[in-house]
């Protein structure tokens, strides 16, 4: 079932040996193999948007000293190598970004006097049952 805003897309894949793999594959692990290609084909995707973020977040450390500024304090908003948007509250930068870029990756990082975010650590605690 679909609402207004989502249309049904049908893609064919033409490519036989990639066919006859996935089917095997599917086979093989028991399931379908269109929900191998929506899993591959969603983990493809994460990849390509990790490597975007990576690549604004490069931008964002050569453009640093430029941002001081003018945005200190302030979110900035980096797609394709260039400042796109700013604000002062993430929240509300967040919702005008994905208003106008819809889902593409887009940094969104605080100015602040260091170029790189703070290194996070995280400690968690490991239970074992007893035998």
């Amino acid at each position: 079932m679909t609402n207004d805003n989502e249309q049904m897309t049908t893609l064919v894949l033409e490519e036989p040996n990639l066919v006859e793999s996935l089917k095997q594959v599917a086979l093989s692990q028991n399931t379908k193999g269109e929900t191998l290609l929506i899993q591959a084909v969603t983990e493809f995707l994460a990849r390509l948007a990790e490597q975007k973020i990576e690549q604004e977040s490069r931008a964002f450390e050569k453009l640093h000293y430029q941002l001081l500024p003018q945005y200190l304090g302030q979110y900035v908003a980096i797609h394709q190598a260039n400042v796109v948007d700013h604000d002062l509250d993430l929240r509300t930068l967040h919702l005008r970004v994905r208003q106008q870029f819809g889902r593409v990756p887009v940094l969104l990082r605080q100015v602040t006097e260091k170029a790189t975010p703070p290194e996070l650590h995280f400690r968690s605690t490991r239970l074992e049952a007893a035998l």
